[in-house]
């Protein structure tokens, strides 16, 4: 999250902006477009995932 938004960004701000990628990423998994690994990473490439996991 910290590559994405800026170090001085409001909490209210970053909090809304952190759930909804966490949502949109987690729809993803569900429908199979993106693969998840551990602590909250989430990868296009399912062979990605197995080589970070």
């Amino acid at each position: 999250m910290s590559a994405i938004f800026k170090e001085d960004m409001p909490q209210s701000q970053f909090l809304k902006a952190r759930n909804r990628v966490s949502n949109i990423l987690s729809a993803g998994a569900r429908d199979g477009g993106w693969y998840r690994g551990k602590n909250g990473t989430y990868s296009i490439s399912q062979k990605a995932i197995k080589a970070v996991s």
